[in-house]
């Protein structure tokens, strides 16, 4: 596996726990991140070439032209049908959730929080099924800002990829156990992805935007005008701009995007904040499905799309909300 930026590698020894009669065995595969590469010589002339396409700049004023834009018709749906909760998860005082990641089978659901608490849900009951604590016994620790449990490597799929500050945590859900951290010097990591294979990444930091063969991606923005996209990176085009429309300039700014996955594969999905906050359903194509009206910041989102078990967390500041898409 190769993660992107120049970081320095340290190893936490695995303490393996003996498990009880109802907790899965501690982790007895290959230390994870052992394989770890750094720097640019990882990264392919093709894949360079289109980072370089996108590098950061001053404000935009117009937006590019769009390779594949929503007809009119679409444009005056807004909301399109009022979508439901199906079931919420309160957190426990003092845990504001700012990211999610469900696992290969779908059957726990992992949420950062802002004072280093992981929480595992179990997305059918919306339960807490145990806190992982990685404050470290700092009295202000750094918030866990991203979490992707690990599906390139049969042995981890248990192991979750985590962002805390300047540090990437490989942690062990079932113990709690960092298995393994890396340390990228200067730079607040903020979100963190890895392809199923585990050969590319993509990870945000305060300092950089890596970016390895994301071929197509939906950025959510943070303002008022064109606020949800849809980027063919590959051909450097702007492939269409989402109509998530917003009555007023501060009714719901966009903190959260997310492609939809095997049997939601045709759907988008995005929420956010501010007077009116919500999260809404799109076809890829672009037509509003739905939006749920929530009273709760969106911070993030993650899709599972088993034929039995389709379904949207939606990670927001005080609550998780679970949608059960019926398509």
């Amino acid at each position: 596996m190769k993660v992107s930026g120049q970081g320095v590698r340290k190893t936490v020894p695995v303490k393996k726990k003996v498990p009880g009669d109802d907790e899965d065995p501690a982790y007895d595969g290959s230390e994870p991140g052992s394989g770890f590469e750094f720097g640019q010589s990882n990264v392919s002339a093709s894949d360079r070439a289109i980072a370089s396409s996108y590098q950061r700049g001053g404000p935009r004023t117009v937006d590019d032209a769009e390779t594949h834009p929503i007809t009119p018709l679409q444009k005056t749906v807004t909301v399109g049908k009022e979508m439901a909760v199906s079931r919420t998860c309160e957190y426990p005082d003092s845990m504001e959730g700012m990211c999610t990641s469900f696992n290969t089978s779908y059957d726990t659901l992992a949420v950062g929080t802002r004072n280093s608490r992981i929480m595992l849900i179990d997305p059918h009951t919306a339960g807490v099924m145990n806190t992982i604590d990685l404050s470290n016994g700092k009295s202000i620790p750094p918030a866990i800002t991203s979490v992707r449990f690990r599906k390139d490597v049969k042995e981890a799929q248990n192991v979750m990829l985590v962002a805390q500050g300047s540090e990437v945590h490989h942690v062990h859900a079932s113990t709690g156990t960092v298995l393994s951290s890396i340390i990228e010097k200067g730079n607040e990591i903020l979100s963190l992805d890895v392809r199923s294979d585990g050969q590319v990444s993509l990870q945000c930091g305060s300092d950089k935007a890596s970016t390895r063969c994301i071929f197509t991606m939906i950025p959510g923005s943070y303002r008022f005008r064109s606020p949800l996209q849809i980027y063919d990176l590959a051909a450097s085009k702007l492939r269409t701009i989402l109509p998530f429309h917003q009555p007023s300039t501060d009714s719901c700014l966009l903190y959260a995007a997310k492609f939809g996955v095997d049997k939601l594969s045709k759907y988008v999905f995005a929420g956010g904040s501010g007077t009116h906050p919500c999260a809404k359903m799109f076809q890829r194509s672009g037509e509003v499905i739905g939006t749920l009206a929530l009273k709760d910041s969106v911070h993030a989102m993650d899709v599972a799309g088993l034929p039995d078990h389709k379904t949207v967390a939606i990670c927001c500041a005080t609550k998780m909300y679970f949608y059960d898409v019926k398509v």
